[in-house]
């Protein structure tokens, strides 16, 4: 997966680089930001051409979080069909020593992997139509809505069509990039919440709500398995081992437990953002309570994902600022915590059926979740923020670095979180 995605970034830049003619490392780091998600950027959007864009569309794609559960589960189908003939062969000679017990093991693990298999194929449909459906629906709502409003100038100028800005921005919030072609983000369509809240929508669907919708599918699947010509048996195969399917499906408590965590997690920051929000008004165009509870919807859901801006973060209250920057520190954290905890090993000798919980209990899981996530990715931040402040000492110490440019440590900091985050949420930096 590592060479997948070296290839695609390298390949993303040079095609980029090839088009537009920017620095180099420019490409690089923009094309990593693409397939990656973080949707940071080393240039303005108005310097890319819609060929540009094309070339971030396509890694957006290749490195979506979606997309990207589909090479392991065809990996996995076809290895064991290409085993298949040999297993068969061995099955064979050993079918009058039924009485052996480690033939008998052997049929049990035949037989296991076999539901197994049919299992991920019933997942691997289910992703399938996952990933298209919420892909051309959102497209198309987006497009309808986009076709009634008046057009932003700047898509007027660069002539980019309603079809073309709406499959763009629906595959960047699906993949929780986080990219535009507008170059101030969402802030163009800060009064149309009929664009930033289906937005919200397509961000949660392609990341941590995921294993939640993902399951329900496979449920209805399972239930109407008939008249969708579904493996019944390998759909409730992968309901009841979901673990041994794909990282992002849980078992039934687990995913209430997300459902809770994010709830939770998202709610308890939405109503921050009102609190620090409603006595500011950063909505200076259509300033009403009803316009900044939408829109917080949206800040709120982005912030610990996707990235966008539908306000302009600078001029929002301090204390918010640095909610924002542990949200997006632990973006993933209910998800990762749910995956520790139900994750599965295979075990021979201690368990009935093969499997059992990689963690004994649940204090277990907690503990490899904050050594593991928490305080070793953390010491990474603290590594990384240390050096540049180093390096860059003279700069932000001079008046030129803050009171011109604007940065400082603390944005530093921002900047560093966000993209360790794979968010891409920015302070800016004001350039000459």
């Amino acid at each position: 997966m590592w060479l997948y995605g070296i290839f695609c970034s390298i390949a993303g830049a040079i095609a980029i680089f090839a088009i537009d003619r920017l620095p180099f490392i420019d490409c690089l780091f923009l094309a990593v930001s693409a397939y990656s998600g973080s949707g940071l950027s080393t240039v303005g959007m108005q310097a890319l051409s819609n060929g540009s864009f094309a070339v971030i569309f396509v890694l957006m794609f290749m490195g979506g979080t979606i997309f990207l559960l589909l090479p392991p589960i065809i990996w996995r189908i076809q290895s064991f069909r290409s085993l298949e003939p040999t297993i068969e062969r061995v099955l064979a000679s050993v079918e009058m020593m039924i009485d052996n017990p480690k033939v008998t093991h052997l049929l049990s693990l035949v037989s296991m992997r076999r539901a197994q298999i049919r299992g991920l194929r019933v997942v691997l449909f289910v992703v399938i139509v996952y990933l298209t459906a919420w892909l051309v629906i959102g497209w198309l709502l987006l497009w309808i809505v986009l076709s009634r409003l008046d057009p932003l100038p700047e898509l007027e100028q660069r002539g980019a069509s309603d079809a073309w800005v709406s499959a763009f921005t629906v595959l960047s919030a699906y993949a929780n990039a986080g990219f535009t072609i507008t170059s101030d983000s969402l802030l163009g369509w800060r009064a149309a919440a009929s664009v930033y809240l289906p937005l919200s929508v397509l961000i949660l669907a392609g990341n941590n709500a995921a294993p939640i919708l993902l399951r329900g599918l496979l449920r209805f699947a399972q239930m109407n398995a008939r008249r969708l010509r579904v493996d019944e048996a390998g759909a409730r195969y992968a309901l009841d081992h979901p673990r041994q399917m794909t990282t992002h499906l849980f078992d039934r408590r687990q995913t209430k437990i997300l459902i809770w965590l994010l709830v939770v997690i998202n709610g308890g920051q939405y109503v921050i953002y009102l609190a620090a929000t409603m006595s500011k008004r950063p909505f200076p165009d259509r300033n009403t309570a009803l316009h900044t509870v939408g829109a917080g919807v949206c800040q709120t859901i982005s912030t610990r994902m996707a990235g966008f801006a539908i306000v302009t973060l600078s001029e929002l209250n301090t204390g918010l600022l640095v909610v924002y920057l542990v949200m997006m520190y632990l973006s993933l954290a209910p998800f990762v915590s749910r995956m520790y905890v139900s994750e599965q090993t295979w075990d021979d000798e201690n368990s009935a059926n093969g499997w059992k919980k990689t963690t004994d209990s649940a204090r277990d899981a907690q503990y490899r979740f904050n050594v593991l996530f928490l305080f070793r990715h953390l010491s990474w931040l603290v590594v990384v923020f240390s050096l540049i402040a180093f390096l860059e000492d003279h700069f932000l110490r001079s008046a030129y670095g803050e009171q011109v440019t604007g940065m400082s440590l603390f944005a530093i900091l921002f900047e560093i979180v966000s993209a360790y985050g794979n968010v891409g949420l920015s302070l800016g930096f004001k350039s000459e």
